[in-house]
């Protein structure tokens, strides 16, 4: 399976002859889609709306021609031509596309692709380019699979029959498949957790000991692929195969997590996050690969939910390997009066303006997003709320309008450093 792709052409462009990716570079929107789509995705190609499947080096000379001022039947017939260039160069049934442009660029040609990815659906034109770069400064501070794999691969491996010793109620496990490796560590090939709080090992052990296809997705998954069929009948038979392959072959490391929020959110990251890395892939004999469901032969994951999800932010990998490796989050208390007797409450060595000058100085362009400031501000420990909790993303917002002569909030919730910043 690959990943490629697919971005709109603009209106603006070079007056010279160049190469398609340096042609559409004369609009912002375009040079921010393109730069999203390297990062997450090869081969990228562009979408034209005078030459329909473009390479990005490929030379084109300046033209002016729309795709927004041909009538449905053009449109349909541009698709057509699109999709029997994509048919030379990919495989529609198995790849994955992920596909920066319109409605009138996506109507026809979406029901040609298995998978696909729209991260700007539902934006409206003049909100893709903040969209854009906040995407861009997602990507930028996702985790990738090495570091991933990297954390678990250190940690104590568990069998099936170890359940019951897991000295916790409520956490996220991993597991690991016998013969499947990445980068010279044992492959992630499922994230898992659970929604009711203290469940964490009767979770596991419906995965491994007395559950039935009808109660864990895990395990009618592994059944499909030994049989080969899309809805298995649970058998006294099958259920002891794939108990039996499960024990045999998956092992797996789990960590303690308190709270549902973080519980599923973590997960998602997680799964997203391996999903989004290009060369996550199975072996050529993962069991996986027999599976009839193509999102699970294509991700290389015993997951279907969670594939095309929001990945792990750097901030939230701090979060997590603080859960992993059992860390405080050393955040101080000092004890108050409150009535007749004392309390302790958290407190902070800045007060959130000036911790947001501190984060804010030492990015790119002085600039990030809202909710990504709050969480770096808070897994740095530089301010926290009295309750101990983070500060919000709506408050971050309103502590930049209090501030005006130090912030500028910018369209889509990014927060701007000013121009000259005084010493703290």
């Amino acid at each position: 399976m690959s990943r490629i792709a697919l971005v709109a052409c603009s209106s603006r462009k070079q007056d010279y002859a160049c190469p398609a990716s340096e042609l559409y570079s004369a609009s912002a929107r375009f040079g921010l889609a393109y730069e999203y789509a390297k990062k997450v995705a090869d081969p990228v190609y562009i979408l034209s709306a005078k030459h329909g499947l473009v390479a990005d080096d490929a030379v084109l000379s300046p033209y002016n021609e729309s795709l927004l001022d041909k009538g449905t039947g053009e449109r349909r017939q541009w698709a057509e031509g699109v999709v029997a260039e994509l048919q030379k160069v990919t495989d529609l049934a198995a790849d994955e596309f992920v596909i920066l442009a319109g409605a009138k660029y996506c109507e026809y040609l979406l029901p040609h692709l298995k998978s696909y990815q729209l991260p700007l659906k539902g934006k409206r034109q003049g909100e893709w380019i903040p969209e854009l770069k906040r995407l861009l400064v997602n990507n930028s501070e996702t985790l990738s699979a090495t570091n991933i794999h990297r954390l678990f691969n250190g940690m104590p491996r568990l069998r099936w029959d170890q359940i019951g010793a897991i000295p916790y109620d409520n956490g996220i496990y991993v597991m690991f498949e016998q013969g499947e490796t990445y980068g010279g560590m044992d492959r992630i090939v499922r994230v898992g957790t659970h929604t009711a709080d203290d469940n964490l090992r009767q979770r596991l052990h419906t995965h491994y000991v007395s559950g039935r296809l009808e109660s864990s997705i895990f395990r009618k998954n592994i059944a499909r692929a030994l049989l080969g069929i899309e809805n298995p009948t649970s058998t006294p038979d099958i259920e002891t195969k794939v108990s039996d392959y499960l024990r045999q072959n998956v092992t797996f490391v789990c960590f303690p997590v308190p709270t549902k929020e973080e519980r599923l959110r973590f997960e998602e990251g997680l799964i997203a996050s391996l999903h989004a890395t290009t060369d996550f892939r199975p072996s050529d004999h993962w069991l996986g690969l027999k599976n009839p469901m193509q999102d699970i032969r294509a991700s290389g994951l015993w997951n279907r939910h969670g594939l095309n999800g929001c990945s792990l932010t750097g901030v939230e990998f701090i979060r997590l390997s603080q859960l992993v490796r059992g860390e405080p989050r050393d955040i101080g208390y000092e004890v108050v009066e409150k009535g007749k007797r004392s309390v302790e409450r958290a407190y902070s060595q800045y007060t959130l303006h000036e911790a947001m000058r501190l984060v804010l100085d030492e990015q790119p362009e002085n600039t990030m997003h809202a909710a990504d400031l709050a969480e770096l501000v808070y897994a740095r420990k530089l301010y926290v709320q009295r309750d101990g909790g983070m500060a919000r993303p709506n408050q971050i917002r309103a502590r930049s309008g209090h501030y005006g002569d130090l912030f500028e909030v910018l369209p889509g919730n990014f927060i701007k450093l000013r121009g000259e910043r005084a010493a703290l």
